[in-house]
């Protein structure tokens, strides 16, 4: 039937914990007081190179087409090189097929993805200024397929779409998120997320607390 969303997955930590995820690797902890829904968040403090903070949910089977969808800060300090960020997708066996990256010096949000030549390329897109402590939604589909599509929104808005050949490791089978630093940072970078979700179909922005309690109580409509 048209208009059925499946929702793969979705947590915003409200449990005050990694209830629901399969499991953790690297620095990554839930945190609470700021976040850009109810009260808790997760949270990474990386300042070495290659360091990580990831968790991660097995999905079990296979998906060709995936969006994924959080909100996203950075606190701390910018990161001076490239990072990753927010959603990450992977196979079977966890090996990466894609995430989000973000470029700070450069004002640009953008993706790493891995091609059949087991290669990793990015692309990026000047969008706009990447301000400290600020909420940001990022959205990432994936479409694995010989023609593989690759798009990404910030705020809704789409900055970056493209194509690449079909990734060797099959489809998506394991989601989460995994903040990286791709070199060594003078000051500690703090990458904030919250409000994940992974669906067959686009998601969008997150109505705001207050539309979300207006739209409960039927104020508006």
């Amino acid at each position: 039937m048209d208009g059925i969303v499946t929702i793969y997955f979705e947590d915003g930590f409200e449990t005050g914990d990694f209830t629901g995820w399969s499991g953790q690797a690297g620095t990554i902890v839930v945190g609470s007081g700021s976040a850009h829904h109810g009260t808790y968040f997760c949270t990474s403090t990386l300042k070495a190179e290659f360091s990580y903070g990831y968790t991660y949910k097995y999905l079990g089977v296979g998906y060709a087409t995936m969006y994924g969808r959080c909100y996203v800060r950075i606190t701390g300090s910018k990161p001076a090189a490239w990072a990753g960020l927010g959603i990450h997708y992977g196979d079977h066996a966890s090996t990466t097929i894609g995430y989000v990256i973000v470029d700070c010096a450069n004002n640009k949000w953008g993706y790493r993805i891995l091609n059949t030549a087991l290669t990793n390329y990015w692309e990026a897109a000047s969008t706009m200024t990447i301000n400290l402590n600020q909420w940001y939604c990022v959205e990432f589909l994936v479409e694995i397929g010989a023609a593989g599509t690759v798009t990404l929104w910030i705020d809704g808005t789409q900055v970056l779409t493209g194509t690449y050949d079909d990734d060797a490791n099959g489809n998506i089978q394991e989601i989460g998120s995994r903040p990286y630093l791709s070199a060594l940072e003078a000051a500690n970078v703090v990458f904030d997320g919250d409000c994940f979700k992974y669906s067959d179909s686009p998601i969008g922005t997150e109505p705001s607390s207050v539309m979300k309690r207006r739209l409960l109580m039927g104020v508006g409509l």
